[in-house]
């Protein structure tokens, strides 16, 4: 818009002839379908695996966990391709799935599509969460969605889970000035050390900010863990987490934890 004086003149009288008559399209809601969007073939799908997301944080948290990450977006220029509401609320990563949703101002409540979908997500289970285990938990289901674990053999990472898992929160990475860092325990970053030296860091973990990548996993992994949900993850990374937090009560019933064992019992 800046080498056009003219489109930049027209979209500025269509700025005062719409303001105020458009929807408000949720930033969770936003932020839901556009971790499933561009790798989900089928659009009824998408939106309706983004529904499922979307119960993470429940109805009354959802206005503090807007609050908290709307500072942190990234200031785009304005673009012509969207109307002046999108183009003032959202980046520019964000708003071709904030255009949308904006016919509906948010996610419907549709999920008759997940007829082989396997996840069971507790409604409001990330109510209270600090921001960066709500976008890594969110990055976590969206990777279980898209590539589903590998139920057996223990000695080799998940690669496909951790991409996805990776490839989301890369795209956090492009949408907040400000990627709210995971805060860790020394017990926590001990385990984070385990992990780093337990295979090839930017193979598992993403080729760019893997450590932080890493610091999110583990952060998640030990909220899910107190919080004795089940939400499924590399199976590698599961014996591993077990084994190194076994003298704790995060581990007091667990089943065998050899690398070969077909039931470690254990998932996050």
């Amino acid at each position: 818009m800046k080498d056009s004086p003219r489109a930049t003149s027209c979209y500025d009288r269509y700025r005062l002839n719409v303001q105020g008559t458009h929807p408000k399209v949720p930033l969770w809601d936003v932020l839901c379908l556009h971790a499933i969007w561009y790798d989900e073939d089928d659009n009824s799908l998408a939106v309706a695996k983004a529904a499922l997301i979307s119960r993470l944080v429940g109805p009354e948290a959802r206005q503090q966990v807007e609050q908290q990450l709307r500072s942190r977006l990234v200031s785009d220029t304005q673009d012509v391709t969207y109307i002046p509401y999108i183009n003032d609320h959202y980046p520019h990563r964000l708003r071709e799935c904030a255009a949308r949703l904006s016919c509906t101002a948010g996610l419907p409540p549709c999920t008759e599509h997940l007829t082989d979908v396997s996840i069971d997500i507790p409604d409001g289970l990330l109510d209270g969460a600090p921001p960066a285990v709500i976008l890594g938990a969110t990055a976590w289901v969206t990777a279980g969605l898209l590539s589903p674990p590998v139920q057996n053999g223990s000695n080799e990472h998940d690669e496909g889970w951790h991409f996805q898992f990776w490839l989301t929160l890369y795209r956090w990475f492009e949408s907040f000035t400000e990627y709210p860092p995971s805060k860790l325990s020394l017990e926590g970053l001990a385990f984070c050390a385990e992990l780093y030296f337990d295979c090839e860091p930017q193979e598992v973990f993403g080729e760019k900010e893997p450590k932080c990548t890493l610091k999110t996993f583990v952060a998640v992994a030990i909220f899910l863990r107190n919080k004795n949900d089940l939400l499924h993850c590399c199976r590698r990374c599961q014996v591993l987490f077990a084994r190194f937090f076994s003298d704790t009560a995060l581990s007091a019933s667990l089943g065998d934890l050899s690398p070969d064992s077909d039931e470690s019992g254990m998932s996050f």
